[in-house]
């Protein structure tokens, strides 16, 4: 007959996997949202809407 339960142990495990990989997805989330921000950051520490503008013939407000 097939064990119909895990052991306490086997479970622990497994609850453990889970949580790591809800912890990993969490971050992975965070940083891809940080790293969108750093991004935008950069674009306009470099004077991306001026040179946009300028590129444009429009006046940048």
């Amino acid at each position: 007959m097939p064990r119909m339960f895990l052991k306490l142990e086997e479970l622990a495990k497994v609850i453990r996997i889970l949580i790591f990989k809800d912890i990993q997805t969490i971050l992975e989330k965070a940083r891809s949202k940080s790293f969108k921000a750093v991004n935008t950051a950069r674009l306009f520490l470099k004077g991306f809407p001026k040179n946009s503008a300028e590129s444009t013939g429009k006046a940048s407000i």
